[in-house]
């Protein structure tokens, strides 16, 4: 699995915090590095900023930071907000009404293409430092992506939020062609691949 290729390659794999006690306890285990890692993996939403509303995306800025200033390669991948047959925000649009953030213009990225490119962060592939915005190329409504879902989601799971509304309201429009261009890998379009999770 990835994650047994990034333990064995000395990878150490950081994401966000849902609360100030996570985020010491992140910040804390960067600071030490009890494991030994010999870089950091970062993990977290596309928005992430220091003086973001959200406060998920205010304390990602704080470890990203951490991680930046302790000495060894840090890799950020800031990603969309994750979509496949199983992910909890798509079974949730499935059985739900998007709300406020209706008719807000924001990017996915397919589920797949996020476990292809930690594949190859896990194997060694370049880059091994800087900072991603892991997005797909299609710019949709939420409205739109739970009309999508709505149509091909299979199951009763009502899934959840992820992320929460508050970062959806914040998410910003990226350039999807840095990252792909950087790691080998064209996106997949959420339209094409709808089809296929409901096969």
């Amino acid at each position: 699995s990835a994650e047994s290729v990034l333990r064995a390659a000395r990878i150490g794999v950081v994401g966000t915090a849902d609360s100030d006690s996570e985020a010491e306890q992140v910040l804390d285990r960067v600071r030490t590095n009890p494991e030994g890692c010999a870089r950091w993996l970062v993990l977290g939403w596309i928005g992430t900023h220091p003086d973001a509303k959200a406060a998920v995306l205010s304390r990602a800025w704080q470890i990203e930071e951490a991680c930046r200033s302790g000495g060894l390669p840090a890799l950020t991948l800031r990603c969309a907000p994750l979509v496949g047959a199983q992910s909890p925000l798509w079974r949730h649009l499935a059985h739900t009404r998007p709300g406020a953030a209706a008719y807000r213009p924001f990017q996915r990225v397919v589920e797949e293409d996020v476990v292809r490119l930690t594949r190859e962060v896990a194997t060694g592939a370049p880059p091994h430092d800087g900072w991603f915005e892991v997005a797909g190329p299609e710019i949709m409504t939420l409205a739109e992506l739970a009309e999508h879902a709505r149509r091909h989601a299979s199951g009763n799971d009502a899934g959840e939020w992820e992320p929460d509304p508050d970062v959806l309201r914040e998410l910003p429009l990226v350039e999807p062609e840095i990252w792909m261009r950087a790691f080998g890998i064209d996106a997949t379009s959420v339209t094409h691949a709808a089809s296929r999770w409901a096969a």
